[in-house]
């Protein structure tokens, strides 16, 4: 039997920016209102002013501020009432002391005017207003500009969009933006033991797991499935699935064929179909250690192991890497936490080990306790909250020690 070419998880990942350092990414351009979740890839600049004229934060009576100072409730400011400022009109006077204008919230506070008395500090007597609200200048006024100003910079290359930036683009009369277009990622198990979730179950078999598990990891990063299929130990009819599947894929993920067993032909496969081929097979890491990486004429393609906590911890470290760091897609930030361990745990020998965990509110602060179950048990996923990482190089995490943790 063949052995692995050990990497280090990092050596892996080097060799990944290498590999692909002149991968170039695809665009789109798209309305604003469809780019949630999507990758900027231009910087925008504003073209006009937000907001535009000044406006009032309240209800209330756009007056001239010095008229407010040293008022009360017992020694209002009594200004001459000279009309409504209407939403989206303008009022052509010019306020001057002594006036006031009802302006709504939002609405525009005429010329002549830099403060708003709001509604609950005045009471209207037949065309005089009492005031008694003491105010500043520019109190409750936004000025024009003040919240984007012409040319400043509204958000950034590489950006994810969220909703209030679909907000925000709107605001100053952008349409359109352009965007990295979804990955496509083509995923394929092998196996002949599996079935799917219709077919009763024979003896031997078992249901398939990762081309589920993986499609939903994928969308969760923001791709987009080009294929999904389970394909038998067939060395020619792997081939040609994984050849088809590279066709309309920008990645290529096979679930299965990655250790070293007369059966594991995924990464003579991948250096069949072309070049560079496999440069990976091998990581320091559990559960893991099976992985490929390779490079098939200019696209990547990852060979995962067939159980399924390996397979998803793979993507997590490997796929999600690619497309962060090659792809410039944005992944957001993993929420992580420190507690304490309720137990020893080991990692296995010469492999960075990824401890899946369970993680309690206890009397003296977070607990985090081991999950127990092989790479094989998809429970052992379903179970854990999240993972703490154990070095090779450290070997042991002892009961009360403070740990990280990643939350799923």
């Amino acid at each position: 039997m063949r052995k692995f070419d050990m990497f280090e998880i990092n050596e892996a990942k080097k060799l990944i920016l290498d590999h692909f350092v002149y991968y170039e990414v695809q665009t789109e351009k798209i309305k604003v209102e469809d780019s949630l979740g999507r990758i900027l890839m231009d910087d925008i600049f504003s073209n006009e002013n937000v907001p535009m004229f000044r406006r009032s934060t309240v209800d209330g009576y756009a007056v001239r501020w010095q008229d407010t100072e040293g008022v009360s409730e017992e020694q209002p400011f009594v200004a001459k009432f000279m009309g409504e400022s209407l939403m989206g009109s303008s009022l052509d006077h010019v306020l001057d002391h002594g006036e006031c204008v009802y302006v709504p919230t939002g609405g525009m506070v005429p010329d002549g005017a830099d403060a708003v008395v709001m509604v609950e500090y005045s009471q209207v007597e037949d065309d005089k207003v009492k005031l008694w609200q003491e105010l500043e200048s520019m109190s409750n006024v936004v000025s024009i500009g003040e919240d984007v100003k012409i040319g400043e910079h509204v958000l950034g290359k590489n950006h994810k969009i969220r909703p209030q930036d679909i907000g925000a683009l709107k605001v100053v009369g952008v349409s359109e933006i352009n965007v990295i277009k979804r990955p496509r990622i083509a995923i394929i198990s092998t196996g002949d033991e599996l079935v799917g979730e219709k077919k009763e179950l024979s003896l031997g078999e078992v249901r398939d797991i990762n081309t589920y598990t993986i499609t939903a990891l994928a969308k969760q990063y923001g791709c987009e499935i080009s294929y999904k299929g389970v394909v038998k130990d067939d060395y020619d009819a792997i081939k040609e699935t994984i050849k088809k599947a590279y066709e309309i894929s920008d990645i290529v993920l096979v679930s299965g064929g990655s250790s070293m067993g007369e059966k594991d032909v995924t990464a003579d496969i991948f250096n069949e179909l072309g070049n560079p081929g496999v440069f990976v097979h091998g990581v320091r890491l559990k559960p893991g250690k099976p992985t490929i990486l390779a490079k098939i004429d200019g696209k990547p393609c990852f060979g995962l192991p067939g159980h399924p906590v390996s397979a998803m911890i793979v993507f997590e470290i490997f796929v999600k890497f690619f497309l962060e760091k090659i792809m410039k897609m944005d992944m957001g930030i993993k929420n992580t936490l420190y507690g304490y361990t309720t137990a020893n745990m080991s990692s296995a020998a010469g492999r960075d080990t990824y401890q899946m965990v369970d993680v309690n509110f206890g009397e003296n602060g977070i607990e985090i306790s081991p999950v127990p179950g092989k790479s094989g048990m998809i429970t052992l996923l379903s179970n854990a909250k999240g993972y703490t990482v154990i070095p090779y190089k450290k070997g042991f995490v002892k009961k009360g020690e403070k740990v990280k943790v990643t939350l799923f």
